[in-house]
């Protein structure tokens, strides 16, 4: 696949080393990176805790490059860099940036469309979404652009609180969907339900 796929934890989960689940989840999406973006994120030490809990994957980590702009540099190997600095992508300024934000998502078709390889981030509770969203585009971008139709209006009502509903249910099992749930958490639910069993794989 041309682009990659960075995941965003919450907070919770990059303070202990991930379990055999939340592993098993990354692995089966291709994650390439995870995106850390917290303020004490730039330490030496806090770097190589956050490595330690979340091996085998990589830590996006922001910073300032060599040149002085805002970036998000590349830690693997217990804290060492590559010198691989990653710059928020933007609409107007595509060729100079690499790594598209989770409030960026909504232009997903637009970074999908893009001859440069992405780094594209999405939350953890919805990256199943995201990615069978990308493994269908090169097969049909009209149908991956039917389900980012159904997924756009959701990236502006899940809050914070309903991620994390979200990913409760989730580690609860509870696919029968509860009558009482907000409808956006609802609706989303059943976007990656019927996602899930189709296109994750592709």
């Amino acid at each position: 696949m041309k682009h990659h796929l960075v995941a965003v934890l919450p907070e919770s989960l990059l303070s202990a080393p991930l379990d055999s689940e939340i592993l098993s989840l990354l692995n089966l999406l291709s994650i390439q990176a995870i995106l850390c973006d917290s303020p004490d994120s730039n330490s030496p030490a806090s770097i190589l805790l956050r490595l330690k809990n979340i091996q085998p994957f990589e830590l996006l980590i922001p910073g300032i490059d060599t040149t002085g702009v805002p970036a998000y540099q590349l830690h693997s190997d217990q804290g060492s860099t590559d010198d691989l600095w990653l710059h928020p992508a933007t609409k107007s300024h595509l060729d100079h940036g690499q790594l598209v934000l989770p409030e960026g998502l909504s232009e997903l078709m637009f970074w999908l469309d893009s001859p440069q390889p992405l780094w594209i981030s999405a939350p953890l509770a919805i990256l199943p979404v995201v990615r069978a969203i990308m493994n269908i585009h090169p097969l049909d971008p009209y149908l991956a652009t039917h389900y980012m139709r159904q997924l756009q209006p959701l990236l502006s009502q899940l809050s914070v609180e309903s991620l994390t509903q979200i990913m409760d249910i989730k580690q609860q099992r509870k696919y029968v969907l509860d009558e009482n749930l907000p409808i956006e958490i609802s609706n989303y639910l059943k976007l990656e339900k019927k996602l899930h069993r189709q296109y994750l794989g592709h």
